[in-house]
């Protein structure tokens, strides 16, 4: 059935049908912000919402009755009237069809079908009239509608199709469902008589609709009812229909809860934006991209805060009071009168509060603020009503008692009439009301608990267990505000967890806190004010002390609770603790673990084991508590196994035991954590074999656990047997002695289990005696000697003894050895071989005067040597040697014996060699000679292989007879003598007897109070002047009397006498015969004193006078003390002492000084200073007054007066207030008056007279001034007034009289004369006025605006300071987009601009002019207003604050983007952030939009970096990133979406400018935007963009170009040895820091040794030695092997055969002659006690190739470069070149830099290509000449035999001196050798003579050198081969002389120099004997090498039978060859 059909039955069907009334509604749905603005007249009946289809006839009605307020409904009635057209009209859903938009505007439930908003009047076919007359009342009175809404409900196709209405007033296309493209959409405006008619159509039939307002002009209501009256006409090709609302009531509502009531305030001012749809009857296309509908715009005035009102149906209830703000969506805020985030506190109840409240009109403000938050504005919650003024309504309240914290509400209501807003609820004509959602912040309490468990946990019995809790307040509301509010008192509630109770009874205090307890619940109050969160005092804390019992165990959890103190939770009551209470601030838990507690034991043997039958076995028993005190008892049962018997508990410790087998020890219940310990002992029995097991087992109720080790096994012992070996013989013995021995078997841990033989086995020289003791042993005597001890022998220590008998064959020692034997393995645990030294030959000598003198000259002497040789016949010749002394002449022999004498001085006789023991003696006679003098001495010395020494007597002095000396003194004077007076003394020395044979010396000491003056006669003595006088006769003085004189002066120190005495002194022994000690009487002292005063002018008050005291002591010292006393008169004070000589001072007045007594004659003074002190007039004065013995009577200057300057007066004037000066102003004047010199004698008067222009105020401060407060000013200040400055100041006034400037001067008067110091009088300018410019808009700057918007400017001019003084223009330029209404009173326009004059005169305060424009068509984005001041007279413009206002205009422009990036500058690697701000500035929302954004080639996007801050926050990223598609996104009108994210800069980023472009798209990829483009730059970077070029300059060596290091790195050695012949323990490696054992497992070597680095040499002039490592280790016997290698890092392997010899192989590095490293390896053998040490010497002989210095290079580019001290250089920033290719770089070397010589050995100069980015090196090969190497020095000393006396090797006396200066140049030379000549005596004198002088020199050389000084013994002292022996810091050297060519036997000539070498070491404790010098060059190094070891061994033996065994322990013999002799044997080998 087609439409057309349906509408005619319908017609047919409706014609008998009455009228019927509908109800009219609101839309609920839709994307129109009009929703709630528009009442749609609904039709067809059914429902509220009307009937689809229904037949409408004349007289059918839509209604609606809606309460608007309390009591008050709005009616609203429409009619259909007077139908025309021959058409049926019918009701119609919007959505109908599919091509309908309105529905998608309006609709209810939904678009399309869905829609139940029956809101349209249609009809098919044809046209049709119809009228609607509409009705308004409310609350009963006619009310008039303000506007009518017409819609085009159905699509309208463009046939011809239209919608049209008429009606009084102005009609506005409001809104446009556009669908461009889709065809145009005509709006038609036209007049009809007094009607406004507008015209949809035709239009395009696919989903475009238009909506139009009408604003009903005042003509269009009926009288009386108010009615209003529309027509409307449709022309349909098919179905058209057309919707009509009402705007009504169009009014602002509430939007608070409902329980505040409904304000409404109606909309009187209905503002339309222009809609661009000029009233000419021409149709205007709307379905444009580029047009702007209309719409309703704000009121203009009578509104509260910035913005008008928008319109609401009814009161939008809500929770936030923001149900009216937040719709339509995105409509700005217009509710904003009341300051956002407003809020109250509790704690201002009782206070009054004043709230300005912006506002717009004249009317009147009343607010209302439920305080007490009842859900009801109360009468007693409204402010005052206030005016509208200024822009500000100022409310205040007076805040009632009863306040609620909480969330509440604020209402505010303006009204014309203020009759109308006294209530908080009902209706106002105009005006505009705003609910807003406040906060009562009140204190917010918050608990925190924590306890003072350990890790969380506590244990049973642990004390001091506490919690804490804190209470905090988190508001910054105080818990009271006293006095006004009391403290709140906060309780804190505490439920203690099962197994916790409070350790308190009764109240528990803990700081503001009381604490009560009942069972497990714990209630704490406090009535502390918790202050404002973050400050102090905001938080109070307390501690619960709490008891762990026996029941608590696990988690135990603890709960607490706050409440009170005015914090509204819960009531303001304290909630129950526990699970239940979880709110996060007012419930807190602590948790807190108390653990089972833990027991645990274990077990230990205190002894390891083995153990043997009787053996003690200690057992400990631990027993551990943890996690809390034992809550049982524990006990430990030890069983002991078999084989061990209990013995005692040797410490119980806590355990009680019962001492048994089982042992049983207890633990007590309660025993705190720990470890406890039990320590008992057990005796190994008969029964112990194998093992002993013992077991501990632990019960109780702890369930104790063993912990580790509870059974323990000990193992028992096999028998040990050891064997040692004494001798109680210690020898040295003799042919014939007998040599006892005991040998000693210990068998422990067990019996033996089978004969322990023992085998002794006599050496060479012994022969056997008998077994003197065979003890437990079975012995068969003979040689060997065989003792067996038999099987079973209990544990025990087993000796016999035997004796040998030394036969003639001993030599040297003699030694046996014993060997034990058995299954037992007996083995030797000390010495079992035994060496016994034999005795030398004992020799010694005397010596016997004849006489023991005295003698004299010409007495003849007679003398008797004797020699003892014991043990055994001498060995060599024994010589004596009697060396006569001075004063002795030699006579005869007079009994020669068997001695043979030369008969000469010294004589020397010897006795031959094989003398058998006995005494031998021999006599002669010496006679005495002139030359003798005090004695005469003569000495014997022995001499000879067997070491004769001095028995008695062997130097002999004999005195000869002295002669007699005495000496006298006496004094030219008896006193008494004064200080300074000379006396003459007179000495006299008397000789007799004989002449004299020593200095006589007379020493005279002059006593205290005497200086010696002069020797006025020395006659024969010669002295030495001073104090003493020492005078001196001449040895040899003949007998006789010899005098002298001298003078001594009295010096100060003299007192009551002075004395003096001569001694004489000597070898004659002088004596003393009268008066050699004289006293002279001093005379008494004599004191005189003055005084002087330094000041000597006029001195004022504060001076200081600077004053000294004299005095003078002569004669002598003081016997007493003398006392000076100064007393200070008035106007004085003591100041201090300011220097003293002698005297003693108190500081004070009078001045009391003294000096003491005993002082020296001399002159003393006293300086001190007194100050002069206020009381000073016309002078001051003081004396002085002596006391004391000696004192004299003070006759001048004891008193002195000073004169005191009269008074000065001065003053000045000084104003703290700074010029210009403001009308009104205050202006602070200082006055200052100095007085100097003294007081003032009158009074000081100053008259202060203010000029015009200002008036007096105050005196602020007067100071010791008396003031008037009156113009003028007189002050005074007192006569008598001190020194000091006085200050006053006052403040004055500037008044209306002011002009120009103010003026004021100060004059003073007086008798003291004063005057003006300064600046006596002050001027301040007046100020300028200030003028501040200010504009404001409404709505405010940056607001969107649409054309057609009102604008309302206010220019502001705010006079400040002073009134204008010429005119003033404000100058305010509107936009080209801006049509001004009409100008306020005194603007004009002039131009562009509009000016507004201020006149002159304008008075201090704000001056405005306001006026309003439109937003016109012109109005592109946004448009400006702009203001500036000017002074027509040129004068500079006044200040501006706010001058330009900005009001962004919505325009047809749909997406607009801009984009930037950060950084601009960018580099490699760097993020770059880009931000794009998309605004939608078109008439709809975006939604589900695409940016695409196009990065530069090169950047990459960073994932995860994209934001975007759209409307929801959503965004999807495409997976593609170049470009960046970004979709989803979503943006409203008007808003702006952000979206930011980042790129790096890639790597192949050149430097360049590079851009990236965005833009909006459509689905089909169609731009929706601008382009929007962000472009940043990246420079050239230098590590990318650039080179580097580097490089060396280096020494050559090899001329291979390359810089080769002689570094030995990696080094490893290994092999070389059989394992069996090392000893273990023995390696050590030495890097220079000495020797370091290695870890030794088995032998290192073997395993390889990690040697690591070895250094090569630094230049020509190093020493390989300085950077060696040394491997030493211990060998039994020398076993080498072929297989020792060398390994290095760099390629090197060198290996060493058994025989030395050495071979390398070369690869890596050092194959391509790129290492200069050149290892080698040397190896040393020494012999020791246990076999052989062998060491490894490494050490690297290659140079290193160095940098040279100084060299300078070149480049093309004219770049000079010079290298550092490394030789290197470099050149950053080089130009790269082309990216792909880079360039060439020439560097050239100038050769003039290097030394002369010198050879390049790469090219000069060097090509390279360098590479951008790349470092490109450049090095120079330079070979340079050889440097001459200075051979090294070491010195080299002879010393003669002088420096011993004949067969002596004690060093001469006198010869020290010569050590020493030998002693410095072995310190310059770090070392050196001294050489002794061995030619003349035997060689063990010589070695003891180079021990003796290497000994004395190691005494006087530096530290340093001493290690390389030797001593040595040549044969030929300029042949260093033909060494003998001698002395180093090791030990001893040896030369080859000891032995013949290839043999290795030594010379017996050389056994006694052995054997001194022997004595040597033995003193030292062993050392090294180094064999030094060639062997052999004639025979191969190995052969070389073969005998120098055979030597050494022969060495070694010879030795070590003369050292005792520790010492041969430490000796060492080594066979030293030479480089030179190794370089030779290699030689000699190559020639082979």
């Amino acid at each position: 059935m087609s439409r057309w059909l349906v509408a005619c039955l319908s017609f047919l069907l409706s014609a008998a049908l009455p009228s019927v009334a509908w109800a009219a509604a609101y839309a609920t749905g839709g994307s129109s912000p009009y929703r709630n603005t528009v009442l749609w007249l609904t039709w067809g009946g059914g429902s509220q919402l009307g009937t689809h289809g229904v037949t409408l006839n004349n007289g059918d009605s839509s209604s609606i009755s809606m309460p608007v307020a309390s009591g008050i409904s709005l009616n609203v009635s429409c009619t259909l009237a007077n139908i025309a057209g021959g058409g049926l009209l019918q009701s119609y859903r919007p959505g109908d069809f599919s091509g309908d938009s309105l529905d998608d505007l309006y609709n209810v439930g939904g678009t399309g079908g869905s829609n139940q908003l029956i809101a349209g009047i249609s009809r098919n076919l044809g046209n049709s009239t119809f009228e609607i007359n509409c009705v308004s009342t409310l609350g009963g009175a006619p009310y008039r509608l303000r506007g009518v809404v017409m819609a085009d409900a159905e699509s309208i196709n463009n046939s011809g199709e239209f919608v049209e209405a008429s009606a009084r007033g102005t009609w506005n296309v409001v809104e446009m469902r556009k669908n461009v493209g889709a065809g145009p959409y005509d709006v038609t405006k036209s007049s009809s008589g007094s009607n406004s008619v507008i015209r949809f159509g035709p239009g395009n039939d696919n989903n475009t609709a238009a909506v139009t307002f009408l604003n009903f002009d005042n003509a269009a209501h009926a009288p009386g009812n108010l009615a209003v009256n529309m027509a409307f006409s449709m022309r349909g090709g098919g179905t058209t229909a057309i919707a009509i609302g009402l705007l009504v009531p169009y009014a602002d509502f509430g939007d608070a809860p409902l329980s505040y009531g409904d304000a409404m305030h109606v909309v009187d001012d209905l503002q339309f934006r222009p809609d661009g749809v000029a009233v000419n009857n021409t149709a205007t296309n709307i379905n444009t991209a580029i047009y702007t509908p209309g719409g309703l715009a704000p009121p203009q005035t009578d509104f509260l805060g910035s913005m008008g009102p928008d319109t609401e149906q009814k009161s939008s209830y809500s929770a936030d009071a923001k149900g009216d703000d937040n719709f339509p969506a995105g409509n700005p805020n217009e509710e904003n009168a009341w300051l956002a985030g407003y809020r109250l506190t509790v704690m201002q109840a009782g206070t009054q509060i004043i709230q300005p409240v912006v506002c717009v009109g004249s009317g009147s403000v009343a607010g209302w603020i439920d305080f007490n938050r009842s859900g009801a504005f109360d009468p007693g919650e409204r402010s005052s009503v206030a005016a509208c003024s200024g822009g500000v309504a100022t409310l205040s309240w007076t805040v009632p008692a009863q306040v609620s914290a909480g969330t509440s509400y604020v209402r505010l209501r303006y009204a014309t009439d203020a009759a109308q807003i006294q209530q908080p609820a009902g209706v106002a004509d105009d005006g505009e009301v705003e609910d807003h959602l406040i906060t009562i912040t009140a204190p917010a309490l918050k608990v925190v608990k924590s306890n003072n468990a350990a890790a969380g946990i506590w244990n049973y019995g642990q004390t001091g267990t506490q919690y804490t809790l804190t209470v905090s307040n988190t508001s910054d509301v105080p818990t009271g505000n006293p006095p006004n509010i009391p403290a709140g008192v906060i309780t804190v509630r505490d439920q203690l967890p099962t197994g916790i109770v409070a350790n308190w009874t009764g109240t528990h205090s803990s700081g503001s806190w009381s604490c009560t307890a009942g069972g497990q619940n714990v209630t704490c109050t406090s009535s502390q004010v918790l202050t404002a969160s973050g400050t102090a005092g905001d938080s109070s804390s307390f501690s619960l002390p709490v008891t762990v019992t026996a029941a608590a165990t696990g988690l135990l959890r603890n709960h607490a609770s706050v409440g009170g103190g005015y914090d509204p939770f819960n009531g303001g009551n304290t909630p129950a603790p526990g699970e239940g209470c979880n709110d996060a601030n007012h419930c807190t838990r602590s948790d807190v673990t108390v653990p089972a507690t833990r027991v645990s034991y274990a077990k230990r043997a205190n002894t390891a084991g083995p153990v043997a039958v009787g053996a003690t076995v200690s057992y400990t028993l631990d027993a551990i508590v943890a996690d809390g005190n034992s809550r049982g008892v524990l006990t430990l049962t030890d069983t002991l196994g078999t084989g061990l018997d209990f013995a005692n508990v040797t410490s119980a410790g806590v355990f009680t035991c019962n001492a048994a087998n089982p042992l049983l020890c207890t633990l007590p219940a309660g025993t705190a954590p720990g470890t406890y310990s039990v320590t008992y002992s057990a005796s190994v029995n008969a029964q112990a074999s194998g093992q002993l097991v013992n077991t501990v087992v632990g019960t109780g109720p702890d369930n104790p656990t063993c912990s580790a080790n509870c059974s323990t096994t000990t193992p028992v012992a096999l028998p040990r047997i050891s064997v040692s070996k004494a001798s109680a013989t210690a020898g040295p013995v003799a042919v014939g002695d007998s040599v006892a021995y005991t040998v000693s078997v210990v068998v422990a841990d067990a019996r033996t289990t089978a004969v322990t033989t023992l085998t002794d086995t006599l050496g060479s020289g012994l022969d056997f005696g008998s077994v003197s003791n065979a003890g437990g042993f079975s012995c068969v005597p003979g040689n060997p000697l065989v003792c067996t001890l038999p099987a079973g022998s209990a544990p025990n220590t087993y000796l016999f003894s035997y004796t040998g008998i030394v036969n003639a064959q001993a030599s040297g020692q003699v030694r046996n050895t014993v060997v034990p034997s058995g299954p037992d393995n007996p083995s030797c645990a000390g010495s079992c071989d035994t060496t016994t030294p034999l005795a030398s030959p004992l020799v010694s000598y005397a010596k016997q005067a004849s006489s023991g003198g005295p003698v004299r000259v010409g007495d003849s002497l007679g003398y008797t040597l004797s020699v003892t040789i014991a043990r055994s016949r001498s060995t060599g010749v024994v010589t004596l040697t009697d060396t006569l002394g001075s004063g002795l002449d030699f006579s005869s022999v007079t009994s020669a014996g068997i001695f043979t004498c030369n008969a000469a001085n010294p004589l020397v006789c010897t006795l031959p060699a094989g003398t058998a023991p006995g005494t031998y003696s021999l006599s002669y006679t010496a006679m005495v000679n002139a030359q003798a003098s005090g004695s005469v001495r003569n000495a014997v010395l022995g001499t000879g292989p067997d070491t004769p020494s001095c028995t008695i007597n062997c130097d002999t002095t004999t005195p000869v007879a002295t002669p007699g000396v005495s000496y006298a003194k006496s004094v030219n004077s008896s006193g008494p003598v004064s200080v300074g007076d000379s006396l003459t003394y007179t000495l006299t020395t008397v000789v007799s007897n004989s002449r004299t044979n020593d200095v006589v010396t007379l020493t005279d000491t002059l006593g205290n109070g005497l200086d010696f003056g002069a020797v006025t006669s020395t006659g024969a003595f010669t002295c030495a002047a001073g104090t003493p006088l020492v005078c001196t006769l001449p040895a040899g003085t003949t007998p006789g009397s010899y005098s002298l004189s001298y003078t001594a002066v009295v010096n100060a120190q003299a007192t009551g006498q002075v004395t003096n005495a001569v001694l004489g002194t000597g070898g004659d022994n002088p004596s003393c015969t009268i008066n050699c000690d004289t006293t002279t009487p001093v005379a008494g002292s004599q004191i005189d004193y003055r005084k002087d005063a330094a000041a000597t002018a006029a001195v004022k008050v504060g001076d200081s006078i600077a004053y000294s005291l004299t005095a003078v002591v002569s004669r002598s010292r003081t016997t007493a003390v003398f006392t000076l006393t100064d007393t200070m008169g008035p106007g004085l004070d003591f100041a201090s002492v300011t220097a003293t000589t002698g005297f003693s001072c108190n500081a004070a007045n009078p001045l009391v000084c003294t000096l003491p007594a005993a002082t020296a004659p001399g002159t003393y003074t006293v300086n001190y200073i007194a100050t002069v002190n206020a009381q000073a007039r016309d002078s001051v004065s003081n004396a002085v007054l002596g006391s004391g013995p000696g004192t004299r009577v003070c006759t001048t200057n004891c008193t002195t007066t000073t004169p005191v300057l009269a008074a000065t007066v001065t003053y000045r004037k000084s104003s703290s207030t700074a010029s210009p000066v403001n009308m009104g102003e205050a202006v602070d004047y200082s006055v200052e008056v100095v007085v100097a010199n003294s007081q003032t004698t009158d009074v000081l008067t100053l008259t202060d007279t203010l000029g015009a222009g200002l008036d007096l105020q105050s005196v602020t401060q007067p100071g010791a001034f008396s003031c008037n407060a009156s113009n003028p000013l007189v002050c005074t200040l007192p006569a008598g007034t001190a020194p000091g400055t006085y200050a006053l100041s006052y403040r004055a006034q500037v008044n209306a009289q002011a002009v120009g400037s103010v003026r004021n001067a100060v004059l003073g008067s007086g008798g003291d004369t004063p005057s003006c110091s300064g600046t006596c009088s002050t001027e301040h300018t007046l100020a300028e006025p200030r003028v501040v410019l200010e504009k404001l808009s409404g709505p405010a700057s940056g607001t969107e605006v649409r054309p057609g918007d009102r604008l309302r400017y206010t220019l502001r001019a705010t006079v400040e300071r002073a009134s204008l003084r010429r005119p003033l223009q404000l100058v305010d330029t509107p936009d080209a987009g801006l049509s001004v209404d009409a100008l306020p009173t005194d603007c004009v326009q002039q131009g562009t601009d509009i000016v507004c004059t201020l006149p002159t005169g304008t008075p201090v305060g704000q001056h405005e002019f306001v006026y309003q424009a439109i937003v016109n068509q012109e109005a592109r984005t946004q448009v400006f207003n702009r203001l500036r001041g000017r002074y027509p007279d040129g004068s500079p413009p006044p200040e501006c604050g706010t001058c330009e206002t900005q009001h962004k205009v919505i325009s047809d422009f749909a997406l607009r983007i801009t984009k930037t990036a950060s950084p601009r500058l960018v580099k490699v690697g760097d993020l770059v952030r880009y931000q794009l701000a998309v605004e939608n500035v078109g008439s709809s929302n975006w939604r589900d939009g695409v940016v695409v954004d196009t990065p530069p080639a090169g950047f990459s996007y960073v994932d995860g970096s994209m934001r975007v801050a759209d409307d929801d926050g959503a965004f999807a990223l495409a997976s593609s990133q170049t470009p960046l598609r970004i979709g989803a996104v979503d943006i409203a009108v008007g808003r702006t979406a952000t979206i930011s994210y980042l790129l790096r800069v890639g790597a192949g980023v050149r430097a360049g400018t590079f851009i990236n472009q965005a833009v909006a798209t459509a689905d089909d990829g169609s731009p929706l935007s601008n382009v929007a483009t962000a472009e940043v730059r990246m420079d050239a970077d230098p590590l990318l963009d650039d080179s580097l070029v580097f490089g060396t300059v280096f020494d050559d060596h090899d001329g291979d170009g390359w810089q080769d290091s002689a570094e030995l790195t990696g080094v490893r050695v290994q092999g070389g040895f059989a394992p069996s012949a090392y000893v273990p323990g023995s390696t050590t490696l030495d890097r220079g820091d000495g020797p370091q054992p290695l870890a030794d497992a088995s032998a290192p070597l073997l395993h390889g040794v990690q040697v690591g680095v070895v250094h090569g040499l630094g230049s020509t002039s190093d020493n390989v030695e300085n950077h060696q490592v040394v491997i030493r280790q211990r060998l039994r016997e020398l076993a080498f092997t072929d297989d020792f290698v060398l390994e290095s890092a760099q390629g090197h392997r060198l290996q060493l055969d058994a025989q030395g010899a050495s071979s390398m192989q070369l690869g890596g590095e050092a194959a391509k002659g790129l290492s200069a490293a050149e290892p080698s390896v040397h190896r040393e053998i020494a012999r020791i006690a246990e076999g052989y040490e062998v060491a490894y010497v490494i050490g690297n002989q290659g140079i290193q190739e160095q940098g040279i210095p100084g060299v300078r290079l070149a480049t093309v580019e004219g770049l000079l470069i010079e290298t550092d001290p490394f030789g290197r250089y470099h050149l950053a920033d080089v130009h790269g070149g082309d990216a792909r290719l880079g360039r060439n770089f020439i560097v050239k070397l100038d050769p003039a830099t290097v030394p002369a010589g010198s050879e390049l050995t790469t090219e000069n100069p060097l090509l390279r290509r360098v590479t951008q980015g790349v470092p490109t090196r450049f090095s120079f090969g330079v070979r340079l000449p050889p440097s001459p190497q200075a051979a090294a020095e070491r010195a080299e000393l002879t010393l003669g035999e002088v420096l011993f006396a004949p067969g002596s090797s004690v060093l001469r006396a006198n010869y020290r001196p010569v050590l020493a200066e030998m002693a410095k140049v072995v310190d310059r030379y770090q070392g050196g050798d001294v050489v002794i000549a061995a030619n003349g005596e035997s060689q063990a004198l010589a070695f003891a003579r180079a021990v003796a002088v290497r000994d004395a020199l190691q005494a006087e050389v530096a530290e340093a050198a001493r290690a390389r000084l030797t001593v040595q013994l040549r044969t030929n002292v300029l042949d260093p081969h033909s060494l003998v022996a001698g002395v180093d810091a090791g030990g001893a050297l040896l030369g080859n002389v000891l032995f013949e060519t290839d043999k290795a036997v030594i010379d017996e000539a050389f056994k006694p120099l052995l054997a001194a070498i022997a004595a040597r070491l033995e003193q030292m404790g062993g050392g090294q004997v180094s064999l030094v010098g060639h062997t052999d060059v004639r025979g191969s190094h190995a052969y070389n090498q073969a005998l120098g070891l055979r030597r050494a061994n022969a060495v070694f033996e010879a030795l070590r039978v003369q050292l005792s065994p520790a010492v041969q322990q430490r000796l060492r013999v080594r066979s030293e060859e030479t480089a030179a002799t190794r370089a030779a044997a290699r030689l000699q080998e190559a020639r082979r």
